[in-house]
């Protein structure tokens, strides 16, 4: 599947992997590294059973939390998820790094199979004119998409982080869902509309 030509936010080039985005391995050691790194971009955009999220699923729920303090391979999966979504809405870093310096809480949302279908963060920001949760970014896998898995994410974060608000700025798809919500403040409603009419046609 092309998913970097799909997908990601920026031109292909000449001996360009459509694929995973890299360039095309031309000797055996940049084989194997493009192999690597290939399969991690579709266990991302194309997410394949897990045993262990699927163990996971069965104790918390649909809903896997990730920490600092989770296993390596927790944090991993959704660093590698960040990584795609910067390539995707064309952002200078991923918003997911690895390391006790983390203070965000990640959310991995999967299925009965263990497949992470989609991903989330929030953070609690210590504002003086009143501190609250952040959703700063939230994903679902391509062959997810418009099956209400955003709305399902939205929902478990307004559940479990009382007062939540999305951190603009916003992707188009995401503006549109933040637009229809009736319970966003007046400015966040103002971005989201801000956004939306940035990609309209003149």
């Amino acid at each position: 599947m092309e998913w970097a030509k799909q997908y990601f936010d920026q031109p292909p080039f000449p001996g360009q992997c459509l694929g995973c985005g890299e360039h095309l391995p031309e000797n055996a050691a940049e084989a194997s590294a493009h192999r690597a790194y290939h399969a991690i971009v579709e266990q991302v955009f194309d997410p394949k059973p897990s045993f262990k999220l699927a163990a996971l699923r069965v104790k918390h729920g649909a809903f896997i939390s990730v920490t600092a303090e989770s296993p390596w391979w927790l944090n991993e999966r959704l660093y590698q998820i960040a990584r795609m979504f910067k390539y995707e809405e064309g952002y200078l870093h991923a918003p997911w790094s690895i390391g006790s310096h983390q203070t965000g809480i990640g959310v991995l949302l999967t299925d009965v199979f263990g497949r992470v279908i989609g991903a989330s963060v929030v953070r609690w920001m210590p504002f003086t004119d009143g501190p609250c949760w952040l959703c700063t970014w939230a994903w679902v896998a391509p062959p997810y998409r418009r099956r209400g898995h955003f709305r399902a994410i939205w929902q478990y974060l307004e559940s479990a982080y009382p007062g939540v608000l999305p951190d603009p700025p916003f992707s188009f798809e995401a503006a549109l869902f933040i637009s229809k919500l009736e319970t966003m403040p007046a400015d966040v409603i103002k971005a989201a509309t801000s956004r939306i009419e940035s990609k309209l046609p003149i």
